[in-house]
């Protein structure tokens, strides 16, 4: 009887062993600095010093910089920290940049909206309201100063992606052996570090309507597009009643001359 008690326990155990080798996916902890859910990677290393919860070979998820970073390993594709990065002030970075400005949203790259942007814009939320036509603030005259440009804007920082490359080997993410292949891939990720663009210089902005333009955290300065389009409908206005004006007077000159013939 003691034999076939121990027979069972043995084939379970072994059972048990077999099962566990088996496994492709697995949630594991180790060594006290990661928390695993996926194969086990080739390397601990790759996966950074500090205490990460690492996706499938491919995300990493850390407390970092007194924030939460999700980033992607190398050499998985559009790999580095930031990909989505919450601090501790809750303004969120997306698209490999923190959010150093004065916004609850940082976002590095074009967005396309599916519905529309809605802004608050209730009256009994507002106070000191003003006509922009009142002359007596010259708005609209103003507008006739704004002068539109086209220009190449800075959108990367190439010069910057040694010192990338840099912090991501100190943190682990990267092996030191394969710096120079990781810096060679980031620059050139960004050799297109201008984009082609229209638009207005925030300081000419500035100068003829502050309200529009906000000076960031970094010293940069940001334009409001979305707050000129209360002056384009004001100014188009403007100029429809001018044209009116213009018209009755034409129309008024050319009776007259009809009169004296």
């Amino acid at each position: 009887m003691k034999r076939e008690k121990l027979r069972k326990v043995l084939i379970t155990v072994l059972l048990a062993a077999v099962s566990l080798i088996s496994v492709k996916a697995q949630i594991s902890f180790n060594n006290g600095k990661h928390l695993l859910i996926s194969s086990k990677p080739n390397e601990w290393q790759s996966a950074g010093s500090d205490l990460n919860t690492i996706v499938g070979q491919q995300w990493g998820i850390e407390n970092y910089e007194n924030g939460l970073n999700f980033w992607r390993l190398w050499p998985n594709s559009n790999w580095g920290n930031y990909k989505i990065f919450i601090g501790e002030d809750g303004k969120v970075g997306l698209g490999g940049v923190k959010n150093t400005t004065n916004h609850k949203v940082n976002v590095n790259g074009s967005q396309i909206m599916v519905w529309n942007i809605i802004i608050s814009s209730d009256k009994t939320l507002k106070r000191n309201i003003t006509n922009l036509n009142d002359s007596r603030y010259g708005y609209l005259e103003k507008f006739d100063k704004l002068s539109g440009k086209l220009y190449d804007k800075q959108i990367a920082y190439p010069d910057g992606n040694v010192g990338i490359v840099a912090e991501m080997v100190a943190q682990g993410k990267v092996k030191r052996e394969n710096a120079t292949e990781v810096l060679a891939e980031l620059n050139e990720r960004n050799k297109a570090a201008y984009i082609h663009e229209f638009g207005f210089l925030a300081q000419e902005l500035r100068e003829l309507y502050p309200e529009l333009v906000q000076e960031e955290a970094d010293g940069l300065l940001s334009v409001n597009y979305i707050g000129i389009i209360p002056l384009l409908v004001e100014a188009i206005k403007d100029v429809k009643r001018k044209i009116i004006e213009l018209e009755n007077s034409i129309e008024l000159e050319n009776n007259s001359l009809e009169v004296i013939k």
